[in-house]
Formats: structure tokens, C-alpha cells, sequence
């Protein structure tokens, strides 16, 4: 039986921050260390989706923080719920440093290509929302058995061959062996694979693969990690290695084609390969089409001191990115037999190439593998970008949405350079940095750049308008983009400590309907604010508390929250396969933290304590089975009072047979997930096509339940009758020791629904005027869907009018889109109606119309006057102003100030200070604490903003001088030194001055002293000593020079009488 051990277990799990310590070591400080989140980041958020935008329920989310190093500091996982949401909440471990620098985000799902998503983090990244999109993969299983039937030949040695091909109606199959690709379909990608490198202890090779168009922005969604590469390119000769070295160069990759070639044996572990040789007739290779789209992008040969043009390649691995591994060559033929000569690609002599996709000609690339241990998954067709040979660019914009909501996700770029590439954006706010190929006078215009992203709360791609002037080396700057926001009611609410008094600032609050996922984070007074769906049952969760709600159009939900005991944060990970046999064992780690601080316990568990046995060892657990079957290990963490759990299913068996598995079922081309739903028309033909395969490759036999028409692994639905039905597949292998796996799905035969307008919106609903017409933008947006007819085919009409009846519809263009922006000054004071008509395909044509009101008030702004206390104040230096300050306005509104927002700010040049004010319940005054200002100018304002937009502001300067104590420019003695009478005193009066100045006191005071003392004269900034009141000796005066702060400054001269012979006496006292 496998075992683990506790050093084997701290080397395989980096999450294991507690409890893998190597007992000798010690601190050599007896010194407390400060300790600071080692992830700054607090919850990760996103949605996974298929490529035809269907969600993805269970799909699994690993989530790896990475140091700078890049060494995992933690690791865990998470599934996507129905609506294909994930969320992970992280929990708090504790550093001497904040060590988190970048966090990669892999997403797997049986039956779609896997996808890895890479986020630069920091301490100040509490929050990251990452979506995915899964493309599902063409699947096959041979059995070694069965090889001898079904090889080719290449180059005379034997070969086994899979060819992924799509036909006219974008259909794809795995032809395996010498089978012919039909008329109508293109070979995307072939694999020929020597028999030789097959090891013989593999029973069975498993294939996953998807191949992807780089110049289609819909398919380079799938496209994992970073448009990054890392390795030398230049002059490396022909052939690829798969074992990856360390590289340390890495730059900007232009991609082509890249496509995922998931091999794995029956054990679903990369296939083995092995007696790997440099000679052509014997390695590995593959053939991928380059998409015509991609043609521009193909830049020269990367070695002309090889034969034939050099294509580099690289391979992906999962986080650590794009690794060069040699080049490929590029072919006019499928089979990789004819090399594509310098005039199919107009190449100069020095190997330059320029294309652009208009050529009668298909291209493809070939590549040899002459070295690997293993197969790889990811393999892309790319081209390097380097310094040196190209200009750098930089772009710094923001992204909100209408309400001023921060968008996080990915910003969309296309270059001129063919590339594409993205940037993420954090809280609203995004930079963007690429070396661009090509002519300077071409990269700055801003017409050969594309920005885009996709708007979560429509779905829609907005585009990103540029400024029409760039410039290279220096950071353009992106006007503001504001984002559609369809939703037009609110949620609001405060989150309290536990005495319901107490604001918690940046505190998550979830808000959740079936169509979205939302997040509000509390401000500095607890509250919080978030436009939602109107009319959609809502759950609203924070602390750990669930509370249900029902959004109202009429006024804002109100939800609060006081803190109670909140459970603990668990985040855990399953390490391998959740199919095992009997004689192996299953490792897990966890991290948890408790918000509270309070003590937990972790318990792991299985369904009965009898059936398993668990090692624990710090933050880490082996558990061995000792029977099979389907198992559940739970991971528990408890504070005494709640419980978190996380659970992973676990599929145990005493064979080396594996059942086969039901990936999913394919209706009418669109792959469902096994237990969904699917509605289909009365009457129309419907075909389930299940997506099956068998591991060890056995011959698999099916019987359908519940299907009155059935083949194999297709299902003809009966759609005469509106009825649900329930197909159910039981599929069987012919192993000597044979097992059934049963999967199904619902499919619901309805009549012909009419279309549906699920959001039909303006926004604002009450515009304000400027005495003639509106004052502000107006919105209006439509999202509407229909049971049968692609959305693409919807017929939709918008039709405006006013009260009266007018048509303005000529405001909506030529061709008015789902979204429509009203221009400022557009429309005049009224009430406006807009009338949407959606109609659908179908035989007898269904239309569904809705309209949505909105009015341009009119209104005059509010006026506001702001008044202060104190404007100007002279403070001692480097102190604080000792007083408060108290700040008043006046406001007034034509319709009250009832409805009338009061916003106060506070900046000393571009610090933001408006947290320091303190304000009255009705907003109206406003107080500055005492020991708040130190020197400055510090300017507050406030406006007054009516329902309707409209706005005033006041504001008032507060000069605070800092006042520097006096300063002594001259202080003397005149004379400094005279001889003394015959009786031994001065022989002449000594005039003492001293020159001082200050920067806000003309009335100084003058305190003096001498030492040792004598008489004089004092006239404040004069002191006469009087000729023989002195004898012989030396003497100091001290003058001490204080402004009307009690700041003073000092100095001391000296004086003397000497006798006859010029020596100064001795004064006794």
C-alpha cells in the first residue's frame, strides 16, 4: 500500500505553511517578528462558460498564489455552481512579509479543454474576478491491442495517427489510422506517433484535443496563461524538444494557431514516451493548419542556415508559461511532404515574409519532435517580439460602469503587429505595456489599434475608444470608459460590529441572482451600495450570514448586517486523480484562518469512520480506502461554533479496469454536461449524441432508457408531444471484469415561446435639464432572448416618442444597436417612451414588444455657499493647528433639498483628506478636528446635487503658515576689546546690537543676560555698557530673540577689557 511519510508530504504540498518545519531549525532573533498577510488578496470571483456562452456547472477552479520566485505559497480548489459562478474566499496566513506576487487560476472540466488564467497581485489586491471560457475537446481511445490494425506508415515506420477534422458545419472528429478526411472537411491538426515511443506497459492512449484560430477573438478567449515566451529563437536549427529548460529571457509572443493535445495513457497521466531519436524517420510529429486569419502574422524564417523556413514553436507549461522548444516547418500540404518555398510566401532574401491572407494557398506547419519524456497538453504556433526590434507602447485608462461601480477583469488589446494580447484591471483601473513590430508612424496610430472588454453585467463586448494622438515610449492616457449598467434598482445597507453601532470597513457583500453575482465593499462608515436587477429575488450574504430580499423598483432594498460569529475560513486541495484503486492512497492540504481569531480545529473524515483510514500530519492528510466504491472525503474546520466544509468525491476499484466515462451529450452541436436540462421545439428534429470513452479502450456497448428511437450512442427524440422526458444511457466496457457507468439528461419538447425582453432599460429614468434640454447622457438598453431563434436572427425595432406622440426615433442612427446612447443636449424637457419590438423565425412569427419611460425634468441646479470659520491661521513650526475648525453650508434646491445629495471633500493638493471631516446628521455642516491641519493650503468643497443630475459646488481655502521661530542675521560688540584706565575699568562705553528679523512678527521680544554679571543699559534690540562700570576680564552677553508664539532663537558674544600689558585679568568674585 502507498504510503506518505511527513518529509514526502512537506515536499509535495506547498500549501503547507503550518506543520512542515523542519524541527532543527530555529530563529536566531529573539526578537518579535511583525506579521503581515502573506496574500494580500481576501476572495477570488469569477464565471466559467462553454464556447457557445452555455455556464459550466462543476467545473473545477484550482487557485495558485506564487511568490515572485514563482514558488506556490498556497494552493487549493473550488467548483463553479449551476450558473457556472465560483467563488474563493482566502484565507488569512500570516508572514514576516507579504509574499503573494501572482496568482494563476486553472480551470478544468471533463469534456472541455482545460484553460489557466495568470493575475499580478500585490497587498493592496483584496479582490480579483478572473472568467474563463472552456472549448470542448474531440475525444478518442485506442487500445494497444488494436494498434497493429489501425497504424500508418510514415516514412516507412510505423505509425499511429489522429487527424482532428471540421466540416463545413463546424463539426469536428478524431479520424484515427488511414481513414480519409471527407469532401467537405479540413484537417486542423494531425499527430503521428511511431509505435516504437510507445511504451509497451501502456494499455491504453487517450486523446483530448482542440485546436484554435488565433486571429478569432472568440477563440482566443481559451488561450492560457500570458501572450508571453520565454527562450532564445534565433538560428536553432529544426526539430522540438519537449523537456523544458531555464530560461530566463522572456518577451511579447504573437500567436497563430495554438491548439491542446491532451495524450494521456489509461492511468490519465501525460503519456510516456520513450527511445526518442534526432532522426525524422522515427520521432513524433504533428501537422497544424495556420488559419488564413493568422497569415499576416507569420514574420520570417527563424534560422536561414537551415533548409526550408523555420517556424518557431512552443509549448506551455501549466504556471510557468510559454516555453520556446524549437521550430517547425512551414508546408503547402496537410501530409508536411511538400516545404513551402520562398515565392508561396513573398520572402525577401533575407528571409522576411508578407502575407495577408488573401493568397490562394493553405499553409500549415510541421513539427518534429526529437526529444521528450512525455507528451505535452498546450503547443501554439508564435512569433517573438523582442527589445530592440520594436517600439515600446504604453496605455493607462479606467473602466466603470454608469453608477461608478469598478470593473475587474481582462481589457482586450490588438496591435498592429497581428498580436493581440490583455491587461488586467483592478478596482476600475488598468495599464497596458507591449513592445509593438513594425513602423513607428503605423503604431501610433490609433486606428491600427482594437481595445475591447466584455461588460458582466451584459455579456456584451464594449469597445474602448483611444486617443487620436499616441505616442511611443511615453504613457498615453485612455479617456474614462463607461460601462452599460443595465441595472436600475439598488441594494444598500450598513455592515456593524457586534453592537449594531460600530461601522466594519472593507467587508464583502455578496449579492446573488440567478442571472449575476455581485460584490459591494463597505466604506469607512460600513456602508454599502450596489445596482442589481429589478424585480429578481436576491440572497445578500456578509460575515457569513445569508439574508433573503426582493429588490424593489419603487426604492432601494435595505440590508444590514451585525457582526456575529463568523465560521472559519477553509480553502483545501485534492492532490491526484479521484480514481484510485484500492492499494493506493489520496493526499490533501488545506489552509485555514478564522476571522475572529478565533482557535479552530480541522477534522478529516470519510462517510463512515470504519472505511478509511486518515494520517494527518500538520496541514496535510493521507487517506487509505479499504473498500471500493464511490467515497466522500470531507474536510472540516470548526471554532467551536460553525463549521466549514469542504468535500471531495473519491471513486474506488480493485481493478486496473476503469468504467467508462458519459463526458457529456451533444444536442443538435451543443455539448450539455450529464443531469442538465435542455428545452427543444415541438416538432423539431432533435438528436443527443453521447460523448463517451473508455480509458483502457475497451469496446463499450450502450442501452438507452427512456429513448423510443436509438443507435448506438445516439438518441432521435420524439418531439411530437409536449412532455419532459428523461434519457437515461447505461454504457458497459467488455472487460473480463466488465462496469456500467449511467448517465442522463432532461429534454424538455415545448410549443414556440415568442421572444423574451429580459431587460429592457433607460438610465437615467429622471434627467435633469439646464432650463432646455437634458443635462446629462441617456441609456437605453435592451437584452431579450428566444427558445429557438439564435439571437443573431431576432428581428428587433425601437420606436421613441414623447408625450405628445412625436417620433424622435431618428435620435436612435441608422441602425440603432441593443444599446443606445442619448447625447447630452439631445432632447428636450418632456416625457419620452421607448418602444422595443422583438420577432423571432419561427413558422408563424411571434413578436413580443415592451417599452420603458423617462423623463427630462425641468429644473434648476441647487445653489450652495460655503462659509468657514477660520480661512487663515499662523501655527508654531512642526506643530498641528490647535483648534478645530467648523465649516457651514447653505443650500437650496427649487423642488427642497429633501432629495438634494450633500457630498463634502477635503484635498491638500492630490491627498484626498475628506475622511478627517466630521459631519453633521443632515450633512449640512461639517467640522475639522482640532490637530487635524499642519502647514498647507487645504481645500474643501461641497456640492449639492439634485435627483435629476443637476449640481452646485462651493468651496473654501483654509491657509494654514507655519510660523518659524525669529531669526538672528547680526549680533556685535562694539568694541569687542579695549584696554583699561589706570584704575582698571573700561576706558569706553560698549555698545552692544543685535539684527533679528521674523516671518510673521514684527514685535519681537528681547530678553538679555551676561555673564558674569554686569550693568548695562537695555533698550530692547540695544544694551550699553557705560565707560567705567567694568574691570579687567571677559565677559558674554546672551541675547534671546521670541516672537508672539513663544518661539525664540539664541546667541552669545564675547567682550573684554584688557590691562596695560594686553592681557586679560582674572576677575574675582
Amino acid at each position: 500500500m502507498d504510503r506518505f511519510n511527513k518529509r514526502v508530504i512537506c515536499g509535495l504540498v506547498a500549501a503547507a505553511l503550518v506543520g512542515c518545519n523542519d524541527d532543527s531549525s530555529s530563529n536566531s532573533s529573539s526578537q518579535p517578528q511583525t506579521q503581515v498577510r502573506s496574500i494580500g488578496t481576501e476572495l477570488v470571483s469569477g464565471k466559467i462558460t462553454s464556447s457557445t456562452n452555455e455556464p459550466i456547472s462543476k467545473g473545477e477552479v484550482t487557485l495558485i498564489f506564487q511568490d515572485s520566485e514563482g514558488s506556490a505559497i498556497t494552493e487549493f480548489t473550488t467548483l463553479s455552481d449551476d450558473g457556472g459562478f465560483y467563488k474563493a474566499v482566502i484565507p488569512e496566513l500570516m508572514a514576516s512579509t507579504h509574499q503573494a506576487a501572482k496568482l494563476v487560476v486553472a480551470f478544468n472540466k471533463l469534456g472541455f479543454a482545460s484553460n489557466e488564467k495568470v493575475v499580478d497581485v500585490d497587498l493592496d489586491s483584496m479582490r480579483v474576478s478572473v472568467d474563463a471560457t472552456l472549448a470542448p475537446v474531440t475525444v478518442s481511445t485506442i487500445k494497444r491491442s488494436d494498434l497493429e490494425d489501425i497504424v500508418v506508415s510514415s516514412n516507412g515506420t510505423p505509425s499511429l495517427r489522429f487527424s482532428l477534422v471540421k466540416n463545413s458545419q463546424g463539426e469536428k472528429r478524431i479520424l484515427v489510422g488511414n481513414v480519409m478526411a471527407a469532401a467537405d472537411e479540413d484537417i486542423e491538426l494531425s499527430i503521428d506517433l511511431p509505435v516504437a515511443n510507445i511504451p509497451e506497459d501502456v494499455e491504453a492512449i487517450n486523446s483530448e484535443i482542440a485546436y484554435f484560430d488565433s486571429s478569432n477573438i472568440d477563440d482566443l478567449q481559451s488561450f492560457p496563461g500570458d501572450f508571453v515566451g520565454q527562450g532564445e529563437t534565433e538560428d536553432q536549427g529544426q526539430g522540438v524538444s519537449f523537456n523544458p529548460a531555464d530560461e530566463d529571457e522572456s518577451y511579447r509572443l504573437v500567436s497563430s494557431t495554438f491548439s491542446q493535445i491532451k495524450l494521456t495513457d489509461e492511468n490519465q497521466e501525460p503519456l510516456p514516451l520513450q527511445d526518442i531519436l534526432a532522426s525524422s524517420d522515427s520521432s513524433p510529429s504533428m501537422m497544424m493548419m495556420v488559419p488564413k486569419g493568422s497569415y499576416s502574422t507569420i514574420q520570417r524564417d527563424f534560422d536561414l542556415n537551415t533548409d526550408n523556413i523555420q517556424i518557431p514553436i512552443y509549448v506551455y507549461y501549466s504556471s510557468k508559461g510559454w516555453q520556446y522548444v524549437g521550430n517547425g516547418v512551414l508546408t503547402t500540404d496537410s501530409a508536411g511532404q511538400s516545404p513551402a518555398l520562398p515565392e508561396d510566401v513573398n520572402m525577401d532574401e533575407d528571409g522576411n515574409i508578407n502575407l495577408d491572407g488573401t493568397e490562394d494557398i493553405q499553409l500549415y506547419v510541421k513539427v518534429e519532435i526529437t526529444e521528450a519524456n512525455e507528451w505535452i497538453q498546450w503547443i501554439n504556433l508564435d512569433w517573438p517580439i523582442k527589445t530592440g526590434e520594436n517600439i515600446e507602447m504604453c496605455f493607462d485608462g479606467t473602466a466603470t460602469y454608469g453608477n461608478g461601480e469598478a470593473f475587474y477583469g481582462y481589457v482586450w488589446f490588438t496591435l498592429p503587429d497581428g498580436g493581440s494580447d490583455w491587461a488586467y484591471a483592478e478596482n476600475g483601473t488598468f495599464q497596458y505595456r507591449a513592445n509593438v513590430l513594425g513602423e513607428e508612424a503605423d503604431i501610433i496610430n490609433a486606428t491600427n489599434w482594437s481595445v475591447s472588454l466584455t461588460n458582466t453585467k451584459t455579456g456584451a463586448r464594449e469597445e474602448i475608444v483611444l486617443p487620436d494622438n499616441l505616442v511611443a515610449g511615453a504613457c498615453n492616457e485612455i479617456p474614462p470608459k463607461q460601462l452599460i449598467n443595465p441595472y436600475s434598482c439598488e441594494v444598500t445597507g450598513y455592515v456593524y460590529q457586534s453592537d449594531g453601532a460600530t461601522p466594519i470597513q472593507n467587508i464583502f457583500v455578496e449579492i446573488t441572482s440567478e442571472r449575476s453575482r455581485e460584490f459591494a465593499t463597505t466604506n469607512e462608515l460600513g456602508a454599502y451600495s450596489q445596482a442589481v436587477l429589478c424585480d429578481a429575488p436576491l440572497t445578500i450574504t456578509a460575515l457569513g450570514q445569508d439574508k433573503q430580499t426582493v429588490s424593489s423598483s419603487a426604492s432601494p432594498a435595505v440590508v444590514d448586517f451585525s457582526k456575529e460569529n463568523q465560521p472559519p475560513i477553509l480553502a483545501a486541495l485534492r492532490r491526484g486523480s479521484e480514481d484510485i484503486k484500492i492499494d493506493q492512497s489520496v493526499l490533501f492540504s488545506w489552509s485555514v484562518s478564522d476571522p475572529d481569531g478565533d482557535a479552530t480545529n480541522v477534522d478529516v473524515t470519510c462517510e463512515a469512520n470504519d472505511d478509511c483510514l486518515v494520517t494527518e500530519d500538520g496541514n496535510n492528510a493521507v487517506v487509505e480506502f479499504n473498500t471500493i466504491g464511490s467515497k466522500l472525503v470531507t474536510i472540516s474546520a470548526s471554532d467551536g461554533k460553525a463549521t466549514t466544509k469542504q468535500s471531495f468525491p473519491i471513486n474506488v476499484r480493485d481493478t486496473d479496469n476503469f468504467a467508462p466515462e458519459i463526458i457529456g451529450f451533444e444536442v443538435n452541436g451543443t455539448l450539455y454536461s450529464v443531469s442538465e436540462k435542455v428545452t427543444v421545439q415541438q416538432n423539431s428534429e432533435v438528436n443527443v449524441t453521447a460523448t463517451v470513452r473508455d480509458r483502457n479502450g475497451d469496446t463499450l456497448t450502450s442501452v438507452w432508457v427512456g429513448c423510443e428511437d436509438s443507435s448506438s450512442f445516439l438518441c432521435s427524440v420524439n418531439t411530437e408531444t409536449i412532455e419532459s422526458k428523461t434519457l437515461t444511457l447505461n454504457v458497459t466496457d467488455d472487460h473480463s471484469n466488465p462496469l456500467t457507468t449511467t448517465a442522463g439528461m432532461t429534454v424538455n419538447v415545448v410549443d414556440d415561446s415568442a421572444p423574451v425582453i429580459s431587460i429592457l432599460s433607460a438610465t437615467p429614468t429622471l434627467v435633469g435639464s439646464d432650463g432646455s434640454s437634458n443635462i446629462i447622457p441617456i441609456t437605453l438598453f435592451a437584452e431579450f432572448s428566444d427558445d429557438f431563434t439564435p439571437y443573431s436572427e431576432l428581428i428587433y425595432t425601437w420606436l421613441l416618442t414623447d408625450q405628445d406622440g412625436q417620433d424622435f426615433s431618428d435620435l436612435l442612427g441608422d441602425d440603432p444597436k441593443v444599446s443606445i446612447v442619448l447625447p447630452k443636449g439631445s432632447l428636450a424637457i418632456g416625457e419620452y417612451t421607448a418602444l422595443l419590438s422583438v420577432t423571432d423565425n419561427a413558422l408563424e412569427p411571434q413578436t413580443v414588444t415592451e417599452s420603458v419611460s423617462f423623463t427630462v425634468q425641468d429644473n434648476t441646479q441647487p445653489t450652495v455657499i460655503l462659509v468657514s470659520d477660520v480661512t487663515e491661521e499662523v501655527i508654531p513650526s512642526e506643530t498641528f493647528f490647535g483648534n478645530e475648525i467648523n465649516l457651514t453650508s447653505t443650500v437650496s434646491d427649487d423642488d427642497g433639498i429633501e432629495n438634494v445629495t450633500i457630498t463634502w471633500t477635503m484635498k491638500q493638493g492630490d491627498s484626498d483628506l475628506s475622511s478627517s471631516l466630521n459631519l453633521t446628521d443632515d450633512q449640512l455642516k461639517a467640522t475639522i478636528p482640532a490637530g487635524t491641519l499642519a502647514e498647507g493650503v487645504f481645500v474643501v468643497s461641497v456640492t449639492a446635487m439634485d435627483e435629476y443630475g443637476l449640481e452646485a459646488t462651493s468651496q473654501v481655502s483654509i491657509t494654514i503658515n507655519e510660523d518659524q521661530a525669529p531669526t538672528i542675521s547680526a549680533f556685535t560688540a562694539t568694541p569687542s576689546s579695549q584696554n583699561a584706565t589706570e584704575d582698571g575699568v573700561n576706558s569706553e562705553n560698549i555698545e552692544l546690537i543685535v539684527n533679528a528679523i521674523d516671518d510673521y512678527d514684527s514685535s519681537l521680544t528681547y530678553q538679555w543676560s551676561f555673564e558674569p554679571q554686569i550693568p548695562a543699559q537695555l533698550d530692547t534690540d540695544k544694551a550699553t555698557i557705560s565707560a567705567g562700570s567694568i574691570g579687567i576680564g571677559s565677559y558674554q552677553a546672551t541675547i534671546s530673540v521670541i516672537d508672539k508664539l513663544n518661539q525664540s532663537s539664541t546667541q552669545s558674544i564675547s567682550f573684554s577689557v584688557l590691562d596695560f600689558s594686553g592681557n586679560v585679568g582674572i576677575i574675582i568674585e
